[in-house]
C-alpha cells in the first residue's frame, strides 16, 4: 500500500487553512492563461495558412452550448461524436519547448478551419481507418476546470508537438470550467465512467490497441473507467490499452482500491508525478489530508516497492520547467513522447515497472531511483 500522511487534527485548523490556500491557487489559476470561448470553434476559411493542419476527433457527454456552436458544462446521457482540423502555428523557435516560451494565443493562432458531427459508428470506422500501421489512436482526457474548446485545442497542440502519427481523440467530460466548483467536477467525472469506458471500447474495437493518457483529475475518471470496464468483464479492453496519467488528483488509498479491482493491465500503467505540485497540495488540502498520487515521492521505499507490486512505473518530472502552480509539465514533456518511447538502450522507456527520476539532458532519459540512491552513496 502507498504511505499515507495526514493534516493536524484540529478542524479549525483545517478548515482555515483549506480555505486561503484553495483561494489563493484557486483563483491564479483562474487567471493565468487565456481561456477561448466557443466562438473559437467556428470554421474559417483561411487558403494562406502557415501552420499544421491537425484532425483531432472529439467524444463528449456535454450538453451543446445555447449558441449551438460548442458544449457547454451541462452534463448529457448521450455522447456527441465530432471531428475538427485545425490549423496549428508553427514554433518560432526551434528546439525550444512551446508552453514557455510562447504561451498558446488560442483566439488568434489556432484556427478551425473543418468540422461536423459524425455518428458512434462513423467515429469507429474512421479511427480505425486513420490509424498506421504500427500506430495507435490516442484519446486524451482533461482535468478540473477546463472547457470544452480549450481542451480541444490544448490536444491539437500536444499532437503538433510530440509528432503523434495516431489519430487524436479528445474524451471531454462536463467540467464547469470554474476555479471554485471543485466539487461539482467531481460529480460530472463519476457521471461520465460509462461514457469513457464506452469510447475506450471502441477505440480498441478489432483488436486496436490504443493510448490512454489523462491528466489531473480526468485521471481519476479514467481509473474508474478502467475499472468500470473490469467490472463488466471487458479484460480484453484493458490489455489494448497502454494508460499514462499525469499529476493525477486521486487518493493514493484510493488508488490502491482501484488497481485491486482492476489488476494487472499487461504493461505497467505510467504515473507522472512532481512534489511540488501546488494544485494537487490543495486538492489534499480539502479532501482527505492524504496525499495525491501525483504528488507522491519516489525516494520513499514503500513506494518504490509499491509501484513494482502494483505493476506501476511512477516518474518524477519534478525536473521539467513548470507553469506557476506545477501542475502542467505534461505540455512541454509531449516533444519527448516519441523519444521515451525508443528508449535510451534501443527500448521502450516505459515499459517497465518501479520508481524513476526524469532527466532529459542524457541519452538515458529515465533513470531508476534505486540507481540513483546507490550511486549518491
Amino acid at each position: 500500500m502507498l504511505f499515507r500522511t495526514s493534516l493536524p487534527s484540529h478542524p479549525a485548523f483545517r478548515a482555515v487553512h483549506c480555505f486561503l490556500i484553495a483561494a489563493i491557487l484557486f483563483l491564479g489559476l483562474s487567471g493565468c492563461a487565456e481561456r477561448p470561448t466557443s466562438e473559437v470553434l467556428l470554421p474559417i476559411a483561411a487558403p494562406d495558412l502557415k501552420g499544421t493542419i491537425v484532425r483531432v476527433y472529439a467524444a463528449t457527454n456535454r450538453e451543446r452550448d445555447e449558441a449551438g456552436r460548442g458544449f457547454g458544462s451541462d452534463p448529457s446521457f448521450e455522447t456527441t461524436y465530432m471531428f475538427y482540423d485545425i490549423s496549428v502555428p508553427p514554433v518560432r523557435k526551434p528546439n525550444v519547448v512551446r508552453y514557455r516560451s510562447e504561451p498558446p494565443k488560442f483566439s488568434s493562432e489556432f484556427l478551425v478551419v473543418a468540422s461536423g458531427t459524425i455518428s458512434r459508428a462513423e467515429f469507429r470506422r474512421r479511427v480505425a481507418q486513420e490509424t498506421p500501421a504500427g500506430s495507435q489512436p490516442g484519446i486524451y482526457v482533461h482535468g478540473f476546470n477546463t472547457r470544452f474548446p480549450e481542451a480541444l485545442l490544448h490536444l491539437a497542440l500536444l499532437k503538433a508537438d510530440s509528432g503523434y502519427d495516431g489519430p487524436a481523440i479528445l474524451f471531454s467530460w462536463p467540467s464547469y470550467g470554474h476555479p471554485l466548483e471543485y466539487v461539482a467536477d467531481r460529480q460530472s467525472a463519476i457521471f461520465s465512467r460509462d461514457a469513457l469506458a464506452s469510447v475506450l471500447t471502441d477505440t480498441t474495437a478489432n483488436g486496436q490497441k490504443a493510448l490512454l493518457f489523462a491528466h489531473s483529475m480526468g485521471s481519476w475518471l479514467s481509473i474508474e473507467a478502467l475499472r468500470t470496464l473490469k467490472l463488466k468483464a471487458r479484460e480484453d479492453v484493458l490489455k489494448r490499452l497502454e494508460v499514462i496519467l499525469a499529476a493525477p488528483d486521486i487518493d493514493v488509498m484510493v488508488f490502491d482500491q482501484q488497481m485491486r479491482t482492476i489488476g494487472n493491465l499487461g504493461r505497467p500503467l505510467v504515473v507522472l508525478v512532481a512534489r511540488d505540485d501546488k494544485a494537487l497540495a490543495v486538492s489534499s488540502l480539502i479532501g482527505t489530508g492524504r496525499p495525491r498520487l501525483g504528488a507522491l515521492s519516489v525516494d520513499a521505499p514503500e513506494v518504490q516497492n509499491s509501484a513494482k507490486a502494483s505493476n506501476v512505473r511512477i516518474i518524477d518530472i519534478g525536473s521539467v520547467a513548470a507553469d506557476p502552480i506545477g501542475h502542467s509539465r505534461y505540455v512541454p514533456l509531449a516533444a519527448l513522447y516519441t523519444s521515451l518511447q525508443k528508449g535510451g538502450r534501443g527500448e521502450n522507456e516505459l515499459a517497465v515497472a518501479g520508481a524513476y527520476v526524469l532527466n532529459t539532458l542524457t541519452a538515458e532519459m529515465l533513470r531508476p531511483v534505486a540507481a540513483i540512491t546507490r550511486q549518491a552513496q
